[in-house]
């Protein structure tokens, strides 16, 4: 089950990157931020974004049908006696909506569960509920302790879908704002500058990447301050002011191994293709030197007794006469009637020829016996 489908990846402000989900586009592009301040051209090549610009990004419902973002964490969840290690991300409320998913029970996030002030929630995904709760539908608005909070599970996602990063299976996600109830000392990460959120954008149907494109380079410079903190410099503010979006594919979902692994797989593609070219030229010459070997046959000339004799060989019958040669091919016995053996090999040394053309065994036919 693809979920992941049509994405796009957007990068934007102090190496910040937005991942897209565009179903209607599906050579959907990866919107990466190049910052030009000062007249240098800088490239920024983070892959996240602050809480903030999501949040702003999420208010364009003229260009996007969905934002979201994540972020992948581990949890303490469970029971009292029973508290594991539990993989799971921090979720915008947006999420689920820009991976235009639907609940296999309950509900999904909406952006109400992403304020800081809503009460603690978390969905769950559907192999962890059938592994936890064995589907119990009961397990639906049931509390759930995670890092010491209780949280209430309000939904399911469908099957096959565990998040949006690449080999990372989460069990359970929670809104971005809960960050400052459940993990206290973190709750910084929700203010400007600080990235930590990948992100999905849906854009609307009907809009072209280009579009896009154009119409954040002309907001973004209203929009920058939400990524501006007050401890930045001038120089950086003036980085992130200047922003702008490009595209590349992100159909895939989200991983660093791609562009870790990119040129060493290529190098390790193009070493491969070399030893198979070496292997089949050697094997080649092996061949032409075989063949070149199995030239030189060894014959003597029939003299009999008789006029004539039949024999089988290659299927059919094949007549010798006297004055025929007997030819022992590297273990491939036949006659060769005696004017074309004259025609087609030349003597090398005693009870030794070279074959210098293509031409057999005489075969019989039912008029000639």
């Amino acid at each position: 089950m693809d979920l992941l489908h049509d994405y796009l990846e957007l990068a934007t402000p102090a190496g910040e990157t937005i991942k897209v989900l565009r179903k209607s586009h599906p050579q959907a592009r990866r919107l990466r931020l190049t910052v030009t301040p000062g007249g240098a051209r800088e490239s920024i090549n983070g892959d996240s974004l602050s809480y903030p610009v999501v949040r702003v990004l999420t208010e364009q419902r003229d260009l996007f049908d969905g934002v979201g973002g994540f972020s992948t964490f581990t949890f303490d969840a469970g029971p009292p006696d029973n508290v594991r290690r539990t993989p799971g991300a921090f979720v915008t409320g947006g999420f689920y909506e820009a991976m235009s998913l639907a609940p296999a029970a309950g509900r999904l996030f909406t952006p109400d569960d992403d304020e800081r002030d809503a009460p603690l929630v978390a969905v769950i995904t559907y192999e962890f509920w059938e592994r936890a709760f064995a589907r119990d539908p009961r397990t639906i608005g049931q509390p759930y302790l995670v890092n010491g909070h209780a949280v209430t599970i309000v939904g399911v996602t469908p099957p096959g879908f565990t998040g949006a990063h690449v080999g990372w299976g989460g069990d359970l996600t929670l809104p971005a704002s809960a960050v400052a109830q459940v993990r206290p000392e973190l709750s910084t990460l929700l203010g400007p500058g600080n990235i930590w959120l990948r992100v999905l954008v849906r854009p609307r149907s009907g809009t072209s990447t280009a579009q896009a494109t154009a119409a954040l380079a002309l907001r973004w410079p209203q929009l920058s301050p939400v990524a501006i903190a007050p401890t930045f410099t001038a120089e950086r503010r003036a980085g992130i002011e200047n922003a702008r979006f490009t595209l590349r594919p992100g159909a895939t979902g989200w991983t660093n191994l791609r562009d870790l692994f990119r040129r060493p797989l290529y190098l390790l593609m193009a070493l491969v293709g070399l030893v198979m070219l070496i292997a089949c030229a050697n094997v080649a010459g092996l061949l032409l030197a075989r063949a070149t070997t199995r030239q030189r046959e060894i014959a003597i000339r029939l003299a009999l007794d008789l006029q004539s004799f039949v024999y089988r060989k290659w299927d059919d019958e094949q007549r010798a006469k006297q004055g025929d040669w007997l030819v022992d091919n590297d273990g491939d016995v036949y006659t060769v009637d005696a004017d074309s053996f004259a025609s087609t090999y030349r003597r090398t040394g005693p009870g030794a020829y070279l074959k210098t053309t293509p031409i057999w065994a005489e075969r019989t036919s039912a008029s000639a016996r």
